[in-house]
């Protein structure tokens, strides 16, 4: 039921969080000595940093429980909205990169 789709939609975020970091790796390697100095790519570096140890405390706290279960918790629910906040803020401050 639910916990099927729910391993499923976990393994594409991990696919695709892999992809984009080696993609983001690759695209600010051609002129990272640029983006070194940019205030808004910084500021993207340590919003991701805060997302990946958010996600990371939300699998730890789950422990051996279904993350479905987690996130029921306030505690989850609170990890899972924080999450939200930080990968807009990411979109932002990726998107804020190009006018700094």
């Amino acid at each position: 039921q639910f916990d099927a789709v729910l391993v499923s939609l976990v393994r594409t975020a991990v696919i695709g969080f892999s992809l984009a970091v080696t993609t983001g790796f690759l695209l600010a390697s051609v002129r990272i000595a640029d983006y070194a100095s940019n205030p808004a790519f910084l500021a993207k570096m340590l919003i991701l940093a805060a997302a990946g140890s958010n996600a990371l405390v939300l699998r730890v706290m789950s422990g051996s429980r279904h993350a479905a279960d987690a996130v029921a918790t306030p505690a989850g629910a609170s990890a899972a909205a924080i999450s939200l906040a930080l990968w807009i803020a990411a979109i932002l401050a990726g998107r804020w990169i190009a006018f700094a």
